[in-house]
C-alpha cells in the first residue's frame, strides 16, 4: 500500500491510483519511506528537505555568534574622547 499525502490529508491508495492522486496534486509515499513529490510542485521535496536543513543550520550560527557579540560588547571599555 501507499499513502497519498496532501496538506495535513494522508491516504491509503493502491500502486494502481497513484498516477491520479499525482495529478491531483498529492505527494506519494511508498513502503520504504521514499516520496514522490507531486509534479505540479513547485520546489521538489528533496531540495525543500534541503534548504530547510541548511536554513537550521544558519539559525543555529547566527544564535551562536550573536552571543558571540554579546559577550564582546561587554567585554569592550569605552574609550575617553579628548576634547
Amino acid at each position: 500500500m501507499l499513502t497519498a499525502i496532501k496538506g495535513n490529508r494522508e491516504c491509503r491508495i493502491t500502486e494502481d491510483q497513484k498516477d491520479e492522486f499525482l495529478k491531483s496534486g498529492y505527494d506519494i509515499l511508498d513502503e520504504e519511506g521514499n516520496r514522490t513529490a507531486a509534479p505540479s510542485k513547485t520546489v521538489p521535496y528533496a531540495e525543500h528537505q534541503k534548504l530547510q536543513k541548511e536554513i537550521d543550520t544558519l539559525k543555529e550560527q547566527n544564535t551562536e555568534l550573536q552571543k558571540e557579540i554579546d559577550t564582546l560588547k561587554k567585554n569592550v571599555k569605552p574609550t575617553k574622547e579628548k576634547d
